[in-house]
């Protein structure tokens, strides 16, 4: 079975894919694709499956990375008075890894 950080690499690379296909559709078709019943389904199913690997802490880092983090995935967090910077999917693999204990 994949590791918790070899999921959350994967989780990564297919939002990255999906952005890129959803960059090349035209603005008022793609706010179709997500105003309608269809899609909260699926995003509640990805939320239901999601929360069944994570435990909730690791899932508000998964959070973290996609909705609180720039566009350039930088971020810096202190925990327990330590200050942890991080820039791109690598250094914040090795922070989930070293500093989170993820396996």
């Amino acid at each position: 079975m994949s590791s918790k950080l070899q999921l959350f690499r994967d989780l990564v690379k297919i939002r990255q894919d999906g952005d890129i296909w959803l960059d090349s559709v035209p603005g008022n078709i793609r706010t179709s694709f997500f105003d309608n019943n269809y899609v909260s389904a699926i995003l509640n199913q990805l939320e239901l499956v999601l929360s069944e690997i994570f435990t909730p802490e690791e899932l508000d880092w998964v959070d973290y990375y996609f909705y609180e983090m720039g566009d350039d995935k930088t971020g810096t967090v202190a925990i327990d008075d330590v200050q942890h910077s991080f820039k791109g999917l690598d250094q914040y693999c090795n922070f989930l890894k070293d500093v989170m204990e993820w396996k």
